[in-house]
């Protein structure tokens, strides 16, 4: 597992990496809606062309999370997940190794199977917090986890716990309930190491196999 910390200060991209890399679909939480996710998308498509954002429409669960399945299978190829809160619900029930290529959950549910959003992470219960996890797309796929630590929504500590045992890599932003607006640029940074860290075990494999051959 790889922990780190990023900075939120002036951050620049080789924009030669444009239309290289897998492409985006950005899961957002249901509090804030698609359209809080505009700039780190706009800061995105500097160097993936393909950034798409999913508006959880919160009438059903499991509408919802076919709204996702429909943005994955509808990218060119399966893309990077990037999911807020519950949109990490989301991207766990929706996301496989088929139509994604790796998750970054930005102070998310990352539930296991049979776990629900009460039990496992309080507040009120509904329909929706009371469903119990069915399909865990993280277990297949690389999980980057980055820690909000001022977030107000799911404590650090808890954060931190859920991602200890189950992510792939940790990052720790001091960021609060809305990281969009004030570490978009350090979210984008690591969107843009796990884009680049992907293709290029993607390029290594292929190589192995012609070494190989």
């Amino acid at each position: 597992m790889r922990s780190s910390s990023v900075s939120c200060g002036s951050w620049k991209v080789d924009t030669r990496t444009r239309m290289t890399l897998p492409p985006i679909v950005i899961i957002p939480d249901m509090r804030d809606g698609a359209r809080a996710w505009q700039r780190v998308a706009n800061l995105a498509r500097h160097f993936a062309g393909d950034v798409v954002a999913v508006e959880p429409a919160g009438d059903t669960l499991a509408e919802d999370v076919q709204r996702v399945r429909d943005a994955l299978v509808a990218a060119a190829e399966p893309p990077v997940v990037l999911a807020h809160g519950s949109g990490a619900l989301l991207a766990t029930l929706a996301a496989t190794q088929h139509n994604a290529s790796a998750l970054i959950f930005v102070a998310g549910y990352m539930l296991d199977y049979g776990e629900t959003i009460v039990n496992t992470l309080g507040g009120p219960a509904n329909a929706r917090t009371r469903t119990p996890v069915d399909t865990v797309g993280w277990r297949t796929l690389a999980t980057t986890y980055i820690v909000c630590a001022a977030d107000r929504t799911i404590s650090a500590a808890v954060q931190r716990r859920l991602a200890l045992s189950r992510a792939t890599t940790i990052v720790e932003l001091e960021a609060g309930d809305q990281p969009f607006r004030t570490h978009a640029e350090a979210l984008v940074q690591v969107l843009h190491e796990d884009l680049v860290a992907l293709r290029g075990g993607e390029l290594k494999a292929a190589l192995a196999l012609v070494r190989s051959a």
